[in-house]
């Protein structure tokens, strides 16, 4: 189980020992701080580069020359595509068999933006507040509407990049239900 608010994980920093302690805020840049009147936390932006830097030495009789050369590669997983998701929902003991599809795109910070529509349910309204860090772990939440009713859910999964080729996979969760999703798209490499 955890504790989330407004779609969002919440954790709880050893280091904050009283009331109003705020000591993990920015912690390696990416825990934020909750206050009961915040939408959400603000996003944390995923690395879009790496940076490696490699150094070589050319000697003569009488000098030697030192010379740093830098490479940037770019963030694996933009791109677009599509997929598909699907689950159960049980809301006032009424159990709802939902599924559909999506079309996500994803920018250079990891940051997802999309649509989901419903093959049950009819319309499906949506709210992405997704992204994906640089290993290819994607968290976040999607709010939908199905059958007049929205349910907020904690999407968890992985992103995978071959080339320009571009695949996820993951679970999605709410109190009401839980589901999968997968998809596949490319990478404007």
């Amino acid at each position: 189980m955890q504790t989330t608010f407004k779609g969002w994980p919440l954790y709880y920093y050893a280091k904050d020992t009283s009331a109003g302690d705020t000591l993990g805020q920015g912690i390696a840049g990416k825990w934020s701080v909750v206050s009961p009147s915040a939408s959400a936390p603000l996003p944390i932006t995923a690395e879009t580069t790496s940076t490696t830097t490699s150094t070589s030495t050319t000697s003569t009789a009488n000098a030697s020359t030192t010379t740093a050369v830098t490479t940037t590669t770019p963030f694996p997983y933009q791109g677009s595509g599509s997929g598909n998701w699907s689950g159960q929902i049980v809301y006032n003991g009424k159990t709802y068999l939902i599924s559909g599809t999506m079309s996500v795109s994803v920018d250079a910070n990891g940051i997802f933006t999309g649509s989901l529509t419903s093959s049950s349910g009819g319309n499906v309204p949506t709210t992405l507040t997704a992204k994906v860090d640089q290993k290819g772990n994607l968290t976040g939440t999607v709010s939908f509407t199905v059958y007049s009713i929205t349910f907020v859910t904690t999407w968890q999964g992985t992103m995978s990049a071959s080339g320009s080729s571009l695949s996820m996979q993951g679970t999605w969760t709410s109190e009401y239900g839980s589901g999968i999703f997968s998809g596949s798209g490319t990478s404007p490499k």
